[in-house]
């Protein structure tokens, strides 16, 4: 899309939407928000200009909350009941069973062929909320029994309901497998995410909720798998194995931490709480690691320590040499033991100017989707990339290699993003973003403007960098320097962020991106970050031992 030019001046059109007045740009864009109300709700918009009027009518249909009870009604509120989906649970497992109806009334819950008159009761400051638990018991076994619940007033009068979802215990665990390289392990069914196993990693399953299966990962962790995200491998044996060796290995640009294991298992790395190393956990693990041997071409890597964390899990801690500049880190299997890539800094001190011969990936957002639409049609896809553009050229011209992970007009899917930087080498990734909001969030609630995203903590200064030059250029409202739990921002092997740099929908600030001078006054301020970022970065190398640059 080339940038568009703004529309001359003409006379101003008159919007009102069911009757309120609505403010019209110059470009002919317009942003309303309007509250609606359950059931049939009409949409009326009347636009006049020079005289000539023209109206529109749309209707939608919006549904309706659950109703609560009827005032002095007796009755059970409909699809209030649950668990509204099937559950697989353990001996230790708790079961929460509930529904809402009218206040004040005694009730009890039973699960078929296995408890029945279970203590059902109203949930205290929640009027008309029943809620139960039962503990799954060693020696519990039902499959798919039925929970029935029971809620009495008085005597004789009484009302009865069933559960949609219903329970399994006693179930053995089985042996999955992860099917895709982009399985994600999540801290609880639908919850914030955990790890991110390779493709052909197996893990036990002892319990499940719905679609998602928990993985039991040790005595005092867990974690939930989407079930399409694997393959359950019948009869197969539990994954266990045995760490029995360390080996650091010094290479271009890189330390090489090799751990020896006689199986592939599941595995955590983040950095040390110091951020002077990486802790690594290995799952399903009885470590016997005789020995550490250490490169003595390498000077990256001061210490690795070892201990049997908890039953199955062993703990690895890689301590980096306080005297080195490290920039980011990589894990993963190759022919039969794990390799950690601990990346050293790129040598910056005395390059003249820092961004001469560094390698830069940006990343326009979107493509195999569109992304974000203005209020004008124009697709976020199409603006990134234009922003992108110059900002390609400036780097340039200060003696980056810059790559693009995608032309005006190409697909490319987002988890290719990240291979292109790492396959090519990448030292920066910025990935470029413009912003929208979900249905039904009140656009004028609070100022929109720019944000910064970074998720490693080896990502925040580059973020944070950036975010600086944003609050000293753009003339947007600030939202702040922000932690995401984002795909592209999730790459640990190198300082990686992602940039929201305004709103396409908001008509206001769809007017200046689509204008040149702004795209490019947004992808100086990037530039500006980049180059702040590298020369604090410099600054730091010029006090660490000579040995500290590569």
């Amino acid at each position: 899309m080339p940038a568009a030019p703004l529309p001359p001046e003409s006379p101003k059109p008159v919007l009102t939407v069911n009757g309120q007045p609505v403010k019209v740009y110059k470009t002919g864009g317009f942003l309303h928000y309007l509250p609606v109300s359950p059931g049939e709700f009409n949409l009326r918009l009347s636009a006049s200009l020079e005289g000539r009027t023209t109206d529109a009518a749309h209707t939608l249909y919006v549904e309706r909350p659950l109703p609560s009870p009827s005032t002095g009604a007796f009755e059970i509120v409909a699809g209030s009941v649950f668990p509204a989906s099937d559950q697989s649970l353990a001996a230790g497992d708790w079961l929460e069973v509930g529904l809402s109806a009218t206040p004040g009334l005694k009730g009890e819950f039973a699960i078929e062929g296995l408890r029945r008159r279970l203590p059902l009761a109203e949930t205290p400051g929640q009027s008309g909320l029943y809620r139960g638990l039962y503990r799954i018991r060693p020696g519990d076994e039902a499959q798919g029994a039925r929970i029935e619940f029971k809620l009495k007033r008085g005597f004789w009068s009484s009302l009865k309901a069933r559960a949609p979802g219903r329970l399994s215990a006693g179930a053995a665990p089985y042996v999955v497998e992860t099917a895709t390289e982009t399985v994600v392990l999540k801290t609880g069914p639908g919850e914030g995410y955990m790890l991110f196993p390779q493709k052909g990693t197996r893990f036990i399953v002892d319990g499940a909720v719905g679609q998602e299966l928990r993985a039991f990962l040790s005595g005092a962790e867990s974690g939930w798998l989407q079930k399409n995200d694997v393959r359950r491998l019948e009869g197969a044996a539990p994954p266990q194995a045995v760490p029995y060796s360390v080996k650091t290995a010094a290479g271009p640009g890189a330390t090489t931490v090799s751990i020896g294991l006689s199986e592939q298992v599941p595995f955590a790395i983040y950095p040390a709480e110091n951020g002077g190393g990486l802790t690594l956990q290995l799952y399903y693990t009885a470590s016997h690691i005789n020995w550490i041997v250490y490169d003595p071409k390498d000077s990256l890597v001061e210490k690795i320590t070892w201990r049997q964390a908890q039953t199955l899990v062993t703990r690895i801690d890689i301590a980096l040499n306080p005297g080195q500049a490290w920039w980011g880190y990589g894990a993963a299997y190759e022919s039969g033991q794990l390799n950690i890539r601990i990346r050293r800094a790129p040598a910056l001190a005395g390059v003249e100017p820092v961004l001469k011969g560094r390698s830069i990936v940006l990343d326009p957002g979107h493509a195999s989707g569109n992304g974000a639409v203005s209020p004008l049609g124009y697709f976020e896809k199409d603006v990134n990339f234009l922003i992108a553009r110059p900002l390609k050229e400036m780097l340039e011209k200060a003696g980056a290699r810059v790559a693009l992970t995608r032309g005006a007009t190409e697909e490319v899917s987002l988890t290719a993003r990240p291979d292109i930087a790492r396959t090519g080498g990448g030292e920066l990734f910025v990935s470029i973003h413009n912003n929208a909001l979900p249905d039904g969030t009140n656009p004028f609630a609070e100022p929109r403007g720019f944000s910064v995203y970074y998720y490693h903590p080896h990502s925040m200064a580059l973020a944070g960098a950036v975010h600086k030059a944003f609050q000293k250029n753009i003339p947007l409202p600030d939202e702040g320097l922000r932690y995401g739990n984002l795909y592209v921002a999730r790459m640990p092997e190198m300082p990686a962020i992602l940039v929201e740099c305004a709103y396409m929908i908001f008509p206001e600030q769809e007017e200046k991106l689509l204008q040149a001078d702004f795209q490019k006054n947004l992808a100086a301020s990037i530039y500006e970050g980049i180059e702040k970022f590298l020369e604090s970065e410099r600054k730091k190398q010029t006090v660490l031992k000579p040995e500290a640059v590569p």
